[in-house]
């Protein structure tokens, strides 16, 4: 199934965030064509007012997203298929972006 018309008319990139309100991106790769423009761009953002609630700093996990992040993985390995993918990682995700990327990492080394 193909997103919102007018993302595809106006070659407007499909962001696909990976936060507690929305579906994931794994779910809406697996559901719907979300490729709208020479690439696709992911963003894993997180909950920043659960993680400012639970620490000050930035600097370690206070969360364990793993398993999220390896069905972003997926996501992107899929997309990854078709076009470039974007994705940016926001500290307020696992409150650790490295350790994020260290999951994906390994991960995708699978």
């Amino acid at each position: 199934m193909k997103p919102i018309p007018s993302l595809w008319a106006g070659r407007v990139v499909w962001v696909l965030p990976d936060q507690a309100w929305m579906p994931s991106p794994l779910e809406v790769v697996q559901k719907l064509d979300a490729v709208t423009d020479p690439f696709a761009y992911v963003r894993l953002l997180g909950d920043r007012d659960t993680v400012d609630s639970l620490t000050k700093k930035l600097d370690h996990v206070v969360i364990d997203r793993s398993e999220q992040i390896k069905a972003n993985a997926q996501a992107i390995r899929s997309l990854s298929g078709r076009v470039p993918v974007v994705t940016f990682v926001n500290n307020h995700y696992a409150v650790c972006a490295r350790h994020a990327a260290t999951v994906a990492r390994r991960t995708d080394a699978r």
